[in-house]
């Protein structure tokens, strides 16, 4: 808004606004910390979505492991079934 109202201005022979230019440097600031902000939170997001896959992958062979020890007989077929579900 206030870029629109400098240009106007400048362009009718106004003075510019003190006020409306501050906004306007205050504003650009904002825009390119919120970008900064954005493209440091994708890198983050990126890596971390790698991490999280290969732990996900983790606790599944470790899941796996796990139910191939049954502890009692009535468990076996609710791990049978669970194996089932993780392939």
């Amino acid at each position: 808004m206030s870029c629109i109202w400098l240009a106007i201005a400048e362009g009718q022979g106004m003075p510019p606004n003190d006020k409306a230019q501050r906004l306007l440097i205050e504003n650009e600031y904002r825009s390119i910390v919120s970008l900064k902000a954005i493209k440091a939170l994708n890198t983050l997001q990126e890596v971390s979505l790698d991490y999280t896959q290969e732990e996900i992958d983790q606790n599944i062979r470790v899941l796996k492991s796990k139910l191939s020890s049954l502890l009692t007989k009535p468990d076996a077929s609710l791990y049978d079934s669970i194996k089932k579900n993780l392939e």
